[in-house]
């Protein structure tokens, strides 16, 4: 009985965890009026934190968008917002590096 209880509190505990990561991308994708669901296509292309989206490479972000199956105005706004959360401020909808 014991072993079954706390077996309960750790699943519960993993499931809080996964929750508050993707709620930081929930919260990114809501503040740049992208649909909150793409979250969940974004963690099965591996993006389950906002700092790994963010850090990510392009072509790895472009495979995950792809498995998402984002539109092309979703695309030009999610990859806008990260240019703008990684300072780069560049209008261009291409994820570029800022030129020196």
């Amino acid at each position: 009985r014991e072993a079954a209880y706390i077996e309960s509190i750790r699943c519960s505990a993993r499931a809080a965890n996964a929750r508050s990561c993707y709620d930081s991308v929930i919260t990114f994708l809501e503040m740049h009026n992208l649909s909150g669901a793409y979250a969940l296509g974004l963690a099965a292309g591996g993006f389950e934190s906002l700092s790994q989206l963010l850090l990510a490479d392009e072509a790895e972000v472009n495979k995950a968008i792809e498995g998402c199956q984002m539109d092309s105005v979703d695309e030009i706004l999610l990859k806008e917002a990260m240019q703008t959360a990684r300072g780069m401020h560049s209008t261009s909808p291409r994820m570029s590096q800022p030129s020196p």
